[in-house]
């Protein structure tokens, strides 16, 4: 059926956050459930980091971390899908092409909201795309065909994001890594941004390293195991 979208502009103060929800058509009774959860997703605001930050300032140099950012939560997507398809776009290219790819992307089968944005493009929507039109848009093959893989399977209930949400974090790891496309990296990104698991963190990742190496000032690089 026709996808009903909305769009959600927020404004975070400091003690509270001020949204107005914004439809086209018949407003559903569960629109404004669905775009507090959204925004919760957004923020984090599911995660209660109380028991993080009092571990946390035991540490002296990480307390110095939380002193400057109490309540910092992990931003988590609004579906869980929108991980899979950032994770998979990103891989092995720079971030300005990832953003291109995945503009191109959600131009091409996200649904238009109110006031001309464009929604991230369901399961559904990306698994219903042939490779040629993912291609003319400078999608490598095997991007296409792990982007389309991982769609379908989401798509026709193979792959159900949402229950791994509600499992253990073995159960969701070995799920998520035996999806072709993904690998550790890769799985422990969605788990962290998708599924809400706070301890999984994307090992190996550049960014990471360099933000690692600067915050405990050491010369040398960050490896795996540290």
């Amino acid at each position: 059926g026709k996808t009903n979208t909305a769009r959600v502009d927020a404004e975070v103060g400091t003690t509270q956050v001020t949204a107005q929800l914004t439809l086209r058509g018949k407003c559903s009774d569960g629109a404004g459930p669905s775009a507090v959860r959204a925004i919760s997703s957004l923020l984090g605001f599911g995660d209660d980091t109380t028991a993080f930050e009092d571990r946390a300032r035991t540490d002296p140099t990480i307390a110095g971390l939380i002193a400057r950012r109490p309540g910092l939560r992990v931003s988590r997507t609004i579906a869980p899908f929108d991980a899979v398809v950032w994770s998979i776009i990103g891989q092995q290219i720079s971030l300005p092409f990832a953003y291109q790819l995945l503009r191109e992307l959600t131009e091409l089968v996200g649904s238009k909201t109110p006031g001309g944005m464009v929604a991230m493009p369901r399961a559904e929507q990306v698994a219903s795309l042939e490779e040629a039109p993912l291609t003319a848009r400078k999608f490598s093959r095997a991007k296409v065909s792990y982007l389309l893989g991982a769609a379908r399977m989401c798509a026709d209930g193979n792959l159900d994001l949402r229950a791994l949400q509600t499992g253990s974090a073995v159960d969701a790891y070995e799920r998520l890594l035996a999806v072709r496309g993904l690998g550790p990296w890769s799985v422990n990104y969605v788990m962290m941004r998708a599924l809400g698991f706070a301890d999984c963190a994307p090992i190996g990742d550049a960014g990471l390293r360099r933000a690692l190496q600067r915050f405990f000032v050491v010369t040398s690089p960050i490896t795996d195991a540290q």
